[in-house]
Order: C-alpha cells, then sequence, then structure tokens
C-alpha cells in the first residue's frame, strides 16, 4: 500500500512540474516588444505559416535572445528558404527555431565559420552532438536579419513539439496587444454535390448588423450548400492583414464546424491547396477559407465538424448559420446567414465558376495512373495526384505543352518530359501568361529527354539559355588599392534561369561570399581570413541554371599590417 501510495506521489509531481513547464511563461525571442507581421497558421501561397513573423523595426541586427534553455540541435544557411536559422532543443522535448538571421553570436559564428571554410560552402547544415554548444536562458544566440527568402527584415519564430510539429507560440509565453476584431471581406456560397464537390459558386453581399456583426440576405437552397469566407486580422501595433486564430460555424446553435490554429504538421501543410478555394485564389489572388470538408482532405485543424461542416437544406425548413471568427485575445468578428428552403428559387447555374467540361478533355480517374504523349513531349501522373477526379485539357506543339489551367490542386508533382534538342544549355520553363514570363523549372537531362517536375498545371515551353551571368564589380576596379576596404562586394545576376552557384577565391583558397541583399550582392568580409600578400590574385566563377559560366579575374593591393 505505501509502495502503491510513493508511486502516486511521484507521477503526481512529475505531471505537476511537466505542467508547471509547459505553462512557463517564457520570453518574447526579442528584446523588446513582440508586433507581429505574420501569425501563427496564416494563409500563405503553398502552405500554412508555421511561426510568428515579429517586426524588427524595419532594421536588421536586433538581438535575439533564447526562449528558454537548451542546447544547439540544428544550424542551416541556404540562400532560400529561412536563410540562416538555428535550432535550440529544450529540456521538455520541445524545439524554438530562429530564422533569416543576419548572424550568429560570437561563439556560434565561430564554430559556423570554421565548417563553412572546411567545407567550402556558404549553404551548409549541421547538427551539433547533445549538449556540445549549450545555451542558457536569456542568452543572446543571434542578431535578426532578413536572409533566405525573407521579403523583408524580421525574425521568424517557431515552437515545435517533440514530433517537430509547429505549435502556435502564443499558446507559450510571447504576447501580442491586440484588441481589434477580426474583418470579413470576402463571403461565397457554394452548391456542392452530395460527395461534397463543387458544382458552382458565387459571391453573397453582406451587411454591418451589431457592433461586431454582419447579417445577409436570405440564401435560398435546396440539397447541399457550403460557404467560404476571406478575411483577415490585425494588431493593435501594426497594419499587416494577418491570418485568425480560430473560425467557428453554427446552424441553429449546432456546432458545425471548428477551425482552431494551435497546431499542424509539416506533412500535411501542403493541403491547404483543398482547404481553400485554390480555383478563385488563382484568378484573383483572393484566398477564400472553405468552411466544409472536401474528401481527401486530411487536415488536423478541423477540430469539431458535423456532416463535414456541408448544410443539407431540406424542404419546407429556414435555417440560421453562423460564422464566428476570432483572433487569439478573443475579438469576436460574427456573420449571420439566413436559409430558406425554395426550389422555385434556387439559381441552378451561378454566375461565377460554373464548370463545363467539353468533349475535348481527358478523364483522370486520381487512382489511376496515366502516361499521356503528346507531340515531342509526355505528361507522367502518378495515382492520388489529385484530390478528386478531374478533366484536363492537353494539347502539345514541339516545344510547348499546355496542361489545362493553373486552377486545379496537385498533391503529387507531374512529370513533364521533352524529347531533346540537338542544343545545349535547354531547360524547361512554365510560362506566366499574364506577365509572359517564362520561369525556370529544374531540369535533368534523361538519355535523349529532358525531365522537370512540377507541382501546377499550366503552359511548359522547352527553351534555350545561351546568355552568360552578368559580374560586377562594387566600388572597385581592377588592380586597384583598397587597403580601407572591410568587404570586397560584386553584384551577380542572371537574366534568365537564374544563379545555380559561384565559387571565389584568394590567391588560390577559397573564400566565404556571402548574400548582401536582394539584389544580387554579394560580399566577402576582410576580417574572416588574413591576407598576408600586398599584392593578391582574386577570381570570382559564377554559373547559372543551365550551365553558363562567367569568370571575373583581378589583382589588388591591400597593405598588410
Amino acid at each position: 500500500m505505501k509502495n502503491h501510495f510513493l508511486y502516486i506521489s511521484v507521477l503526481f509531481l512529475l505531471v505537476l512540474s511537466t505542467e508547471i513547464y509547459s505553462q512557463k511563461i517564457e520570453r518574447n525571442p526579442l528584446g523588446y516588444e513582440s508586433i507581429l507581421s505574420g501569425t501563427f497558421g496564416e494563409l500563405r501561397s503553398n502552405h500554412f505559416h508555421s511561426g510568428l513573423d515579429i517586426k524588427t523595426k524595419g532594421k536588421e541586427g536586433a538581438k535575439v535572445y533564447t526562449f528558454t534553455n537548451g542546447y544547439v540541435s540544428r544550424i542551416k544557411i541556404s540562400n532560400g528558404g529561412y536563410g540562416k536559422a538555428i535550432y535550440i532543443k529544450h529540456p521538455d522535448g520541445r524545439t524554438t527555431v530562429y530564422a533569416h538571421l543576419q548572424k550568429f553570436s560570437a561563439k556560434i559564428e565561430a564554430i559556423v565559420n570554421e565548417i563553412q571554410y572546411r567545407r567550402e560552402k556558404y549553404e551548409i547544415e549541421f547538427f551539433p552532438a547533445k549538449n556540445e554548444i549549450n545555451i542558457s536562458t536569456d542568452e543572446v544566440i543571434a542578431f535578426s536579419g532578413n536572409t533566405g527568402g525573407s521579403s523583408g527584415p524580421h525574425l521568424h519564430f517557431e515552437i515545435r513539439d517533440s514530433s517537430q510539429r509547429p505549435l502556435n507560440p502564443l499558446n507559450y509565453g510571447v504576447k501580442v496587444k491586440d484588441t481589434k476584431k477580426p474583418t470579413i471581406i470576402g463571403l461565397k456560397r457554394y452548391n456542392l454535390l452530395k460527395n461534397g464537390e463543387i458544382q458552382s459558386s458565387r459571391n453573397i453581399p453582406f451587411y454591418k448588423n451589431t457592433n461586431n456583426g454582419y447579417i445577409t440576405d436570405t440564401i435560398f437552397a435546396m440539397d447541399n450548400i457550403g460557404f467560404g469566407v476571406q478575411t483577415f486580422d490585425q494588431q493593435d501595433l501594426a497594419k499587416n492583414k494577418n491570418g485568425v486564430y480560430k473560425i467557428n460555424t453554427f446552424i441553429d446553435n449546432d456546432t458545425v464546424l471548428e477551425v482552431n490554429f494551435n497546431k499542424f504538421s509539416f506533412e500535411e501543410t501542403k493541403h491547404i491547396n483543398r482547404y481553400l478555394d485554390f480555383s478563385e485564389f488563382k484568378k484573383t489572388k483572393k484566398k477564400f477559407q472553405k468552411l466544409f470538408i472536401q474528401n481527401n482532405n486530411p487536415l488536423s485543424i478541423f477540430t469539431k465538424q458535423l456532416n463535414k461542416g456541408i448544410v443539407h437544406v431540406k424542404e419546407n425548413k429556414i435555417y440560421t448559420y453562423r460564422v464566428e471568427l476570432f483572433d487569439f485575445n478573443n475579438n469576436l468578428t460574427e456573420i449571420i446567414i439566413p436559409i430558406k428552403a425554395d426550389l422555385s428559387k434556387v439559381i441552378i447555374k451561378e454566375k461565377d465558376d460554373v464548370k463545363i467540361v467539353g468533349l475535348d478533355k481527358q478523364f483522370i480517374n486520381r487512382n489511376k495512373k496515366y502516361i499521356l504523349s503528346g507531340n515531342n513531349s509526355s505528361i507522367s501522373i502518378d495515382k492520388k495526384t489529385f484530390y478528386s477526379n478531374v478533366f484536363l485539357e492537353i494539347n502539345s506543339k514541339i516545344d510547348t505543352l499546355n496542361i489545362n489551367t493553373d486552377t486545379i490542386p496537385l498533391i503529387k508533382s507531374l512529370k513533364i518530359k521533352f524529347l531533346k534538342t540537338n542544343y545545349s544549355n535547354s531547360y524547361i520553363g512554365k510560362l506566366d501568361n499574364k506577365l509572359n514570363k517564362l520561369s525556370f523549372l529544374s531540369s535533368k537531362i534523361n538519355g535523349d529527354s529532358i525531365v522537370a517536375y512540377t507541382k501546377s498545371l499550366g503552359t511548359y515551353i522547352l527553351a534555350r539559355d545561351t546568355i552568360k551571368p552578368t559580374i560586377i564589380p562594387l566600388g572597385f576596379n581592377k588592380n586597384d588599392w583598397i587597403s580601407n576596404f572591410n568587404y570586397l562586394k560584386f553584384q551577380i545576376k542572371d537574366k534568365q534561369t537564374g544563379i545555380k552557384n559561384y565559387r571565389a577565391t584568394i590567391n588560390g583558397k577559397w573564400i566565404l561570399m556571402e548574400p548582401f541583399n536582394k539584389n544580387g550582392v554579394i560580399r566577402y568580409e576582410f576580417s574572416d581570413n588574413s591576407i598576408n600578400s600586398t599584392e593578391n590574385k582574386f577570381r570570382l566563377e559564377v554559373s547559372d541554371n543551365s550551365g553558363n559560366t562567367s569568370i571575373y579575374e583581378t589583382v589588388f593591393y591591400r597593405k598588410v599590417n
């Protein structure tokens, strides 16, 4: 009996200590109040935002503090994506991530620099052993920046659980001033088939009702309908249009659907394309969140649901459909939609997005594989590439392959193949019809063919790039004395397929040249590596994605201390 009591007591203390730690209020990762330019779960073009984007007053170099104590478990540096990023593992199993950094703290920067020079690469990734680089609470681990895929100076901050699933940092101590209610800017009604697929859709006007609500005119319907909402939220100290935290829908006070942005996994984030009205987004860039769950939608953000959020309108019935929109601070906006069953007033063919299937379209069963051959090209479609069965309009010419329009989301990539031409420097590009611009698609030579993979429909062209990248020295000329320079800067650009890689040496030794801004400027910091010669031979080799290479060589002079 005593042992049993002891076991329960120890278990209680363990649970209590875990709860205290998990509920412990840590700190904002910057040295001042957090103001957000991006919220957790926010809708991006092809994924949910996995953290918070915290403003850094429009500047780089703000001190970044660890959320709480732990050790460095991963460091990754890349030209795109998160840029310079550091991962800290904490005692309770959580991991915090700090991205788009300008540089790391001195002790970490020295380790990173040594690895970069040893590997002779700017882009690196490594995983320090447990407790190899220990971090204490409130330690400065880095300085904020604008590296990688960032479009402006800020800190991207994440919290992940022990399975590396992103968690909403607002649940773990990051505080943000927010007394503003979410804003509704669009509302759509969808006529649905029995399986939840969209038959047609149209926009619904809505009007101010109360201090925190809106109402629509009565919707006349029969059978299956659903709704979609376009919304954003703003905090007190910023004008950014961020994502909402929670959406609840009701029919006559019965919960129909609950969407909650508390956590998700990286494996599921691509399925945002099943959650959004993908066709509307591709046509207008408007992000309507569908408040019903279609087949093959595995998202875990749906915490409650009745009939998959679909409203079944029955004859001689009157309903009240209500949508509640919350931000994290529980500021509420709601919209009320009266619904009446009346077949005589139902518009069978709506004005927007009516799907008309012509005889010239190829039927694709999502449970089958396809290889579709065209004129000098082919498409390979794997099983379960699409969320549902689809019709695709496909036509081809010698150097062009048209695959429908980019209004249908894909789960897996299509394999596109063109027969190789006799020319070198060929690649496959995707055409932006609005801008009449061709973007490079990573292409590989495979026997007598050029192969590329893509996760979007549209127009693909077999093109050729024969133009070499440009290399422009900044602030000096060949054979100059540059003793007073702290940096050696160059602008490198490629108009057609983009820069693939570059390599620089001084007196035959590799040097670290880092991306400096979004305009193609790279720079070498002289303090990185001592130069012991007055006369120095510099060489920079730059290659584009189509195999064209440019070389810049010069001699410069510096005083030797």
